[in-house]
Parts: C-alpha cells; sequence; structure tokens
C-alpha cells in the first residue's frame, strides 16, 4: 500500500468527438414508426460538454425498397436533466433489432454495446437497466438490424449527464477501498469485516457507503481498519482492533469512527494491525500491534494508545503489514520493524524496533508493501528494496535486494506498493505499474507478471492508491477508476467475482441461449453463435483454446439451437444439420473421429429439429421424432440395447418424441403422445421408474403428462402440460425441489410453479414462470439461484428484476434469455462464464 495521503482532484473523462456533418433526408418513407429508448445511464463526476451533434450521415447498408427512409436518431431529455435520459429513433420497422452504442463511428464500428432492443410495434417504449458506469458526455448512437437482415447505422448524439459526487482523494486498503469527497465526506465500499467501510455494520458493499460523522482531508485504508485525517487535524479510525490499532486506548473494534486522543496531524498511515500518524510538529507517533518492534519507539510491546517514534522528524510516513518507514526533514529515509526480506534497507536481514537509515536515498516520498519498499526520489527517480521475487523491483530481475536498487526508466511524482507490485504516477500523468499481476492489477489486460514497468492504456491521473491486489486512480479530467481483485466488491463498481444477483450482460442480443459447466453460448437474432467463459479444448469454438470473459464469434456457424455441456458444444444449423465443437475423447462430437476440435465440425448423417449434449454423449432428435446419439455409452446412454462407444449417430430403437434430454450419463426423451422414457445411468433413481437400476432401453416414467423435459447432472425434470414441474434422481443440495434433500427414483412435485420452461443444472433447476420471471432451487453456493444470498433452498426461490422468454442453467450459474432480446446471468464467474471478467482486467469507473 502506498502512504494513503495524496490529495487529488476530480472530474470525469469524455467520449471520443466525431469528425464532419452531413444529414440524409428522407422523400419517400415506408413506414412512419417512432421508437423512444430510455437507457438508464451512470457516468463518473463533473466534465462541462454541452455539445449536440444531430447532423451526422447515417451509414445505411439496406434493400432498395428501405434505402429512401430517414433513419434519424435525436435527444429527448435536456442535458444535465436527468441520469436515464431518452433518446428518439424515428422510421423503423416492426421487428427491427436495435443496439445502443457508445463512442462508435459513422459505421457503428469500434464503439461499446450497452443494450439490445427488438422492437414489437411501430411505436414502443424501451427502458434499459443494470448498465455499466460510464463516460459523462459519451456519443451515442444506435445499430439498426432491420426485418429483411440490412442494417442502418444512425447520426450521433452527445448527452452530458448531471453534476455527480467527486472523489478528491482516494485510498486502497486490502479488501475495501475509501475516498474523500469535494465536501470533506468520506466513502467506503468492498469487505466490511470488523466495520472497516465505518457506516455502523458489518455488511460488505460493492458500491460506496457513507462513513459515519466524518468531515475529513485524507483518509487511508489497511487490511482490517481504516483512519481519516480531520479538517482539525484530529484523527479518527474504525475497523478491526484487537491489538489496539484504532489508538482509542481500547482493544474494542468499532464500526463507527473513533477518535485518537491526542493527536493533531498532517498524514495517517495504516497497516495491518498498527497505525502510524505524522504531526503537525513533524513528529511520527504509532499505535496497535509492535511485533518486530512496528511502532517504532525501541520495544515490542503493544500499544492502544500512540506512542513517539524516537528520533524522527518527518514529511511523511509510510506503513504496512510488518514494517514502517519515514522520510526525514533531510530528504533522508529511515525504517523500522521487520526486516527479514530486508525491507528496511539498511544492508542487513535483521529486525528493528527503533529507526535504522536507509543509505544513499534522498527522497520526497515512500511506499512499504507487503515486504518490499520503495522511494520517490527528489530527482523522480524510483528505487526499491526488500522481496523481489514477483519483479516488484521493475528492474528486470526476481532478485531481492537488502540496499536500494534503481527502477530504470521511470520519473515519477507518485509512487506506490502492494501485496507483490509496484505502481508509478508518472511526470506525464501516465500510469506505470509492475510485479505481481495474479489479479489483474498490473491493468494492462492480462494476468502475466512482469519484472519491468508495462504501461496502463487509456488513464492520465492526478494520484494513485495501491491496495494489496487493487489499485485506483484520480484522474486528470476527475472521476475515480479501480482496477485488479474484485472479490469483496473493493472495485466499487457493483460486483463482485462471483455475482449473487443478475446483471445485464452486455455484448449479446440473442434469440437462444445455453449454459455448460463453465462456459455458456447464444444464438445471435441473425443466426450466428457466440460462446464465452472457459475454453479448454476449443469449447468456445472460435478456433482457439483461449478463455474469454466476453463474447467471441463461432466459426461458420448459421444456427437456430445450441446446446452445451461440460467440455462440448453443439449447434442446430438452420439447414435440420448439427455441428459439434470442443473435448473429443469419446466421440462426442459426432464426426467420426475422436480428435478435439476448437472449430465446429458436422455430425454425419444427420438432419436434426432439437439437439442435448450430455457429459461426453450426445444427442439429437430428428425431423423425423426419432432419436440418435453418439459418443460415449458406458451406461447404455445411447438407448440401443449396447454399451458399445460410437463416434457416429446410433438409432435409439421405438421411439417417437416431441423433445430430448442428456444428463451426465443418461438420457431422456418427450414421446409425442407427453409421455417421458429415460435410459442410461440409474443409481440415483434418475430415470424416474422406481429402481435404481441402470437400462441400455428407454424405461416408461410412469405418472407423467408433460410437455418439456430436462436434465442434467443425476436427476431429471419434467414440465408437465398443466405448467406444474416434477423432477427425479438426485436430491443432495434440493435440486428436486420438493422441500428435501432426499433421492427419488419416482417423479416428485415442486410446490408453487406454475412454468412455461424448465432447465436442469448439475446441482440446480430453475423454471421460467407463466408470468415471465425465474424461480430457481437447489445449490446456491456461488449465487446460482439469483435470490441475492449464497444459501441453498430444497424449494423454489424468485430471481428478482428478471423478464424472461428463456432460461439457461450450468454447473453453478444461471442466463436467462430477457423478453427485450438480452441476456442475464448470474451465479459463479470463475471462467467468465457469466460474460464480465472474473477480476477486472482494465480500470472500472466508480464513485457516481
Amino acid at each position: 500500500m502506498d502512504e494513503k495521503g495524496l490529495i487529488m482532484n476530480s472530474g470525469t473523462y469524455v467520449g471520443v468527438p466525431e469528425q464532419g456533418t452531413q444529414k440524409i433526408m428522407s422523400v419517400l418513407r415506408i413506414m412512419s414508426a417512432v421508437i423512444v429508448l430510455h437507457f438508464a445511464l451512470a457516468g463518473c463526476a463533473l466534465k462541462l460538454n454541452r455539445s449536440l451533434n444531430l447532423a451526422k450521415t447515417a451509414s445505411v447498408s439496406t434493400s432498395p425498397a428501405l434505402a429512401s427512409s430517414a433513419y434519424t436518431l435525436s435527444k429527448v431529455s435536456a442535458d444535465f436533466s436527468t441520469k436515464t435520459p431518452s433518446f428518439q429513433i424515428a422510421n423503423l420497422p416492426s421487428g427491427t433489432v436495435v443496439e445502443l452504442l457508445m463512442n462508435a463511428d459513422i459505421n457503428c464500428v469500434g464503439g461499446t454495446v450497452y443494450q439490445f432492443q427488438k422492437t414489437a410495434s411501430t411505436s414502443e417504449v424501451f427502458t434499459s437497466e443494470d448498465l455499466p458506469l460510464i463516460d459523462n458526455a459519451p456519443i451515442f448512437r444506435v445499430h439498426a438490424v432491420l426485418p429483411d437482415a440490412s442494417s442502418v447505422c444512425t447520426n450521433s448524439v452527445i448527452y452530458t449527464y448531471p453534476t455527480l459526487d467527486t472523489a478528491v482523494q482516494v485510498a486502497a486498503g486490502d479488501a475495501h477501498t475509501c475516498a474523500v469527497l469535494s465536501g470533506g465526506t468520506v466513502k467506503c465500499w468492498g469487505n466490511n469485516g470488523f466495520g472497516r467501510l465505518g457506516n455502523g455494520t458489518a455488511t460488505s458493499s460493492s458500491i460506496p457507503v457513507l462513513v459515519t460523522g466524518v468531515t475529513a482531508s485524507a483518509v487511508a485504508a489497511g487490511q482490517y481498519h481504516t483512519c481519516a485525517i480531520l479538517t482539525n487535524g484530529g484523527i479518527k479510525c474504525w475497523g478491526a482492533n484487537g491489538y489496539g490499532q484504532l489508538g482509542d486506548g481500547t482493544t474494542t473494534s468499532s464500526s463507527i469512527p473513533v477518535l485518537v486522543p491526542g493527536i493533531t496531524a498532517s498524514a495517517v498511515a495504516v497497516g495491518q494491525y498498527h497505525t502510524c500518524a505524522l504531526l503537525t510538529s513533524g513528529g511520527v507517533k504509532c499505535w496497535g500491534y509492535n511485533l518486530y518492534g512496528r511502532l517504532g519507539d525501541g520495544t515490542t510491546t503493544n500499544s492502544a494508545t500512540p506512542v513517539l517514534v524516537a528520533g524522527v522528524t518527518a514529511i511523511s510516513v509510510a506503513v504496512n503489514s510488518y514494517h514502517s518507514c519515514a522520510v526525514l526533514t533531510s530528504g533522508g529515509v529511515m525504517c523500522w520493524g521487520f526486516n527479514g526480506n530486508g525491507q528496511l534497507g539498511d544492508g542487513t536481514t535483521t529486525n528493528s524496533s527503533t529507526p535504522v537509515l536507509v543509505p544513499g536515498i534522498t527522497a520526497n516520498a515512500i511506499a512499504a508493501g507487503s515486504s518490499h519498499t520503495c522511494a520517490l526520489l527528489t530527482s523522480g527517480a524510483l528505487k526499491c528494496w526488500g522481496n523481489n521475487g514477483n519483479g516488484q523491483f521493475g528492474d528486470g530481475t526476481t532478485t531481492n535486494s537488502i540496499t536500494p536498487v534503481l527502477v530504470p526508466g521511470i520519473t515519477a511524482s507518485a509512487i506506490g506498493t502492494g501485496g507483490g507490485h509496484t505502481c508509478a504516477l508518472l511526470t506525464s500523468g501516465a500510469l506505470k505499474c509492475w510485479g505481481y499481476n495474479g489479479y489483474a492489477q498490473l491493468g494492462v489486460g492480462t494476468t502475466t507478471n512482469s519484472n519491468t514497468p508495462v504501461l496502463i492504456p487509456g488513464i492520465m491521473a492526478s494520484a494513485l492508491t495501491v491496495g494489496t491486489y487493487h489499485n485506483c486512480a484520480l484522474l486528470t479530467g476527475g472521476g475515480l477508476k479501480c482496477w485488479g481483485l474484485n472479490s469483496n466488491g473493493q472495485l466499487g463498481n457493483g460486483t463482485t467475482d462471483i455475482l449473487r444477483t443478475p446483471v445485464l450482460f452486455p455484448g449479446v442480443a440473442a434469440a437462444a441461449i445455453a449454459t455448460g459447466y463453465n462456459h455458456s453460448c447464444a444464438v445471435t437474432p441473425s443466426g450466428g453463435v457466440k460462446c464465452w467463459g472457459n475454453n479448454g479444448n476449443g469449447r468456445l469454438g472460435d478456433g482457439t483454446t483461449t478463455t474469454s470473459a466476453t463474447p467471441v464469434s463461432v466459426s461458420g456457424i448459421t444456427a437456430s439451437a445450441v446446446a452445451a455441456n461440460n467440455f462440448h458444444t453443439c449447434a442446430l444449423l438452420t439447414s435440420g444439420g448439427v455441428k459439434c465443437w470442443g473435448y473429443n475423447s469419446n466421440g462426442q462430437l459426432g464426426n467420426g473421429t475422436t480428435t478435439s476440435s476448437s472449430i465446429p465440425v458436422l455430425v454425419s448423417g444427420v438432419t436434426a429439429s432439437a439437439i442435448a449434449t450430455g457429459n461426453t454423449h450426445t444427442c439429437a432428435l430428428l425431423t423425423s421424432g426419432g432419436v440418435t446419439c453418439w459418443g460415449y455409452n458406458f451406461y447404455g446412454q445411447f438407448g440401443d440395447g449396447t454399451t458399445t462407444d460410437a463416434t457416429t449417430p446410433v438409432l435409439v430403437p421405438g421411439i417417437t418424441a416431441s423433445a430430448i434430454a442428456t444428463g451426465n450419463a443418461h438420457t431422456c426423451a418427450l414421446l409425442t403422445s407427453g409421455g417421458v422414457k429415460c435410459w442410461g445411468y440409474n443409481v440415483f433413481g434418475q430415470l424416474g421408474d422406481g429402481t435404481t437400476t441402470d437400462s441400455t432401453t428407454p424405461v416408461l416414467v410412469p405418472g407423467i403428462t408433460a410437455s418439456a423435459v430436462t436434465a442434467s447432472g443425476n436427476y431429471t425434470c419434467a414440465l408437465l402440460t398443466s405448467g406444474g414441474v416434477k423432477c427425479w434422481g438426485y436430491n443432495s443440495n434440493g435440486q428436486l425441489g420438493d422441500g428435501t434433500t432426499l433421492d427419488s427414483a419416482t417423479p416428485v412435485l415442486v410446490p408453487g410453479i406454475t412454468a412455461s420452461a424448465v432447465a436442469a443444472g448439475t446441482s440446480h433447476t430453475c423454471a421460467l414462470l407463466t408470468t415471465g420471471g425465474v424461480k430457481c432451487w437447489g445449490f446456491n453456493g456461488n449465487g446460482q439461484l439469483g435470490d441475492g444470498t449464497n444459501t441453498s433452498s430444497t424449494t423454489p426461490v424468485s430471481a428478482p428484476g428478471v423478464t424472461a422468454s428463456a432460461v439457461a442453467t450450468g454447473n453453478a450459474h444461471t442466463c436467462a434469455l430477457l423478453t427485450s432480446g438480452g441476456v442475464k446471468c448470474w451465479g459463479s464467474n470463475n471462467s467468465g462464464q457469466r460474460g464480465v471478467p472474473a477480476h477486472s482486467l482494465e480500470p472500472n469507473c466508480v464513485l457516481r
């Protein structure tokens, strides 16, 4: 962490301006439809820009019949009038698919997609939801795909947001972040264990919350506690206090700020279990845990009240887990505390309970990391010492040093050190970071360590703060961006690694969706297929094995449906053919080989109306009503009376079906009569015939008249013609939804459900209600039930804020196809299967 005392300016960055002006005028209109799009927008802080550009030529690629229509985007809301402005686009036919773009060029290229909608009538209002935080004066366009598949890119509109709260200083701790706003109030976000957010609760928050009763000039965040310099020079601290680190004379933790008595200070620095303050007199006082002598008073005795650091008159102070440092008024640097890695810089590895001089340093500022230290020299150069195992010195090596080492090629105005990385604010305003990058804290879009400084693209800053595994910067134009680890919401963008409430997924307008073990896929309205998440064995189908948290296009597919399971994916082509891609050790791709493929391969001799993927086998519903399967058949999941694997399709005898479903190693078919038959693995009763005996031929599930069937893992569910849902098989997590965790070899009723669709995940189930809502039940350790908790449920719970036309369940995540055409996903995101990075690989705009 850095010394957490930098004062920064406020504001935001601005969208890219356009070049040139033209306008298409319409002579002939084929329709006078008017569509008003309401987009919920949120921005960073204030940047005045009242310009409005309405006169840009629309880039049109349309059929001759539609070419004469004018497609004009205009602004309904005046600048600064609302945070949810309205835009109007005229003359689009009903059935047009539209998407809102930010900062795209005249051809709708290069921008960011923020919302999808599909017009259903000639005049309709759409409201977007859950948009990410963005610039305060962006350029908007709409890209429209017309019913005849031609497309239009509209003129541009600039909208400027109202004035929002602004930050003047920010501090990053271990798993939380705090900022001082322009009025002196303090807001914090992230992990709130021990009350370190200071709002009187212990509830963590991924958005900023107000600290109670503090008017401050600076704030400092440590591992488990936080302190602020008040405008009168006093200090208040809050959070964990087991070692007296709050300085109020007690060891009682506090979720609201408590006063440190007898201190008038100009700066404060917070470590793991101790705190130090720079007094207005130039002296330094510390309090809290004193193992290794980190309080600098010549003892190793803890103190719940401030004690004087001997022999130091300083201009700045910095602390971290086990050691402390100060820049003297002379420019020299002294450090004290733990020295096992040479972080005291005195040429030894001997701990010291009193300050020792770092030789050969004349500095303006100092930053103490977990096990290394860096100094900003008066020349603007940087030197570091201590642990260099992750390249945190930036000198091109990973060699530790007990004396200062020069960071080559850096001229800086500020420095910050974290758990194993270092960042510098250059005199130009650019940012460079180096060292450990396991959580993308270097800000360059990768998780690869670097032992030399790397430039963070697109950032010009006035100050920075460095936490253990995340960083924040105040931009020169104003506004705040954070990046790196976000497991506790410390980036402040309203999300965490595992999202427990649904969030709109930007970037996919979908006609159908499917979820695998840890990847997801969608069929776009034009028939293309996009996938995201884990890409082991090429299951995303883009020709690579590179995992992606954003959608990638599947090569050469025009599809009507897609199916995904653990390690492979298949698509039903519009022609009725089937193509599959991904893992193929058992022939589950159906192309006559056992060679995995990262691009789609054609399944031999199949003309199908539906497709289903199991763990290592695949089945297709033929247009004739027959069922055919291929891949692994050890448990008889083909239903052909054998246990012989096949790399090409094998017909299931005696079945005429309207739908099919596959679990890990069993298969079920919805007969045209409404009955259900299943075959394959049956140890948990997943065949539903009242036994736990495997079957290599189809067996009837008694007492079921259904309109749909779904299977996953080791259980099966059916949507009854009445709208009810019945499930059977494995139930250790309550995935059968009957209020128990008892397995059942016969169907049991899910209470209180009237549904139009049902989807089975590995250990949870979701139903699409006839109202459009979604209810889920079963295991919820990753938030896959979507109810805002991680508490499992043996009966259905609602996923709020979802109105859907389809739902799909994966291993530990869920996705819904919204009635608007967008997609929402929730639950596990360990491979980006929710469609956003597991950790933010690029800076996120926060503190609106």
